[in-house]
């Protein structure tokens, strides 16, 4: 539609400035008076090209500058709701805060931090290993950007050395974050920490006490960098 609209005015154009042109230099003359008239169509015709391209080419411009400012709709990220649920565990109702944590998971299915949070309210507060370690590696799976492999990997890890006391396994998912990340500071951080892991299994350092991991609020700048948004 927009393509024929443009075929009809480029006609309409050419086809005016055809006529005028013959309309001014037909007779062949070329005294004052018909200079005069001369600019008199040429603002004529200018003032109709602008009402037949102007407006349009306007509107693009003006379309292009006002994205600059205000992007698109499309570009605007939504981000999940975890209030209720922080809400509910800090009252000690860990049932009904893993169960909101659910609902964001299924109207957000890629999201991986109600994952770690329901992994750990079952880890601290319904000292439940199994569902901790099914929320885990489904947070892992999904995690896609840096950030969120870098933290499903590590508090995976951390979950098999501390609570399942699991090292080869803890050793494997470091490992696993290597390789999906090589060549970045997640991945050369873990140097440290697999030879520790691996002297640790080969008796050559001691088992560290599990440390127990601390509930706190995260500011939005934190929520926003662990969802992976």
């Amino acid at each position: 539609m927009k393509k024929l609209s443009l075929i009809i005015r480029i006609v309409i154009a050419v086809g005016l400035g055809a006529y005028l042109a013959w309309f001014l230099f037909a007779g062949g003359k070329s005294d004052e008076a018909t200079k005069l008239m001369g600019i008199g169509v040429a603002i004529f015709y200018g003032i109709v090209l602008f009402l037949l391209f102007g407006f349009s080419f306007m509107q693009r411009v003006a379309d292009k500058f006002g994205n600059l400012y205000m992007p698109p709709d499309e570009n605007f990220q939504i981000l999940p709701e975890y209030s209720v649920a922080e809400a509910r565990r800090k009252v000690g109702d860990y049932a009904g805060a893993v169960a909101e944590y659910r609902k964001v998971i299924t109207q957000w299915p890629t999201d991986v931090f109600a994952h770690v949070q329901i992994a750990e309210i079952a880890i601290e507060q319904l000292h439940d290993l199994s569902l901790a370690e099914s929320e885990l590696l489904s947070a892992t799976a999904k995690a896609e950007a840096e950030d969120t492999i870098t933290l499903t990997h590590n508090r995976l890890a951390d979950f098999y050395q501390f609570n399942r006391q699991d090292l080869p396994r803890a050793v494997a998912v470091i490992e696993q974050l290597c390789a999906k990340l090589p060549g970045t500071r997640a991945a050369q951080h873990t140097v440290d920490r697999l030879a520790a892991l691996n002297k640790i299994i080969a008796g050559e350092l001691p088992v560290p006490v599990p440390a127990k991991i601390q509930y706190h609020k995260m500011d939005e700048a934190a929520l926003r960098k662990r969802r992976g948004f």
